[in-house]
């Protein structure tokens, strides 16, 4: 299910990151972040205003080879590269993308593990320390956080981590 989390209040700015994902802007003004998700090429739309509108999955129309045939996807395979990238460029000249940041509220799609939030998620749940050690250490870790949240810096998931500045720039992954 993909919803909004509870931070409604708070904006994030997020811009294009090499060839993990994309933002932009649709010819009907909706923003946008896209890219691959394995085995998938998949894109969350969202209103002007930053609301979530809706999240659209896409089969590859070229499927990546995978090692030893059930392994992992080669996404870095020559031609799978070339197919996907034709088959996203048909996709964004068809809506008209043009790239550029975007501003979007916090969200969750808890089925392909995408979000935007304030703080990492290890930081969420305080139940795993074991230890006053353990604890003190995620208090100084949640201090940290909320310093960088004076500052804009959340984190986005796509795939992986990755730590973002407040003007949508990644610093760290």
């Amino acid at each position: 299910m993909v919803e909004h989390s509870s931070e409604r209040h708070v904006r994030f700015t997020i811009n294009s990151y090499e060839t993990d994902f994309e933002t932009g802007i649709t010819w009907d003004k909706r923003q946008v972040i896209w890219g691959l998700l394995c085995p998938h090429l998949v894109a969350y739309f969202f209103s002007a205003s930053g609301v979530l509108l809706e999240r659209v999955v896409k089969e590859w129309a070229y499927p990546a080879p995978r090692m030893g045939g059930s392994g992992p996807y080669q996404i870095y395979d020559k031609e799978f590269v070339r197919q996907i990238n034709e088959q996203f460029t048909y996709w964004k000249n068809d809506l008209g993308f043009d790239p550029r940041p975007v501003s979007v509220l916090p969200f969750w799609d808890e089925e392909r593990f995408v979000r935007a939030q304030n703080i990492p998620e290890h930081l969420r749940d305080p139940s795993d320390c074991e230890t006053e050690e353990d604890r003190e250490e995620f208090d100084a870790e949640i201090e940290e956080w909320n310093e960088r949240n004076q500052r804009g810096e959340f984190v986005f998931y796509w795939a992986k981590d990755y730590y973002m500045s407040a003007d949508g720039e990644v610093f760290s992954t």
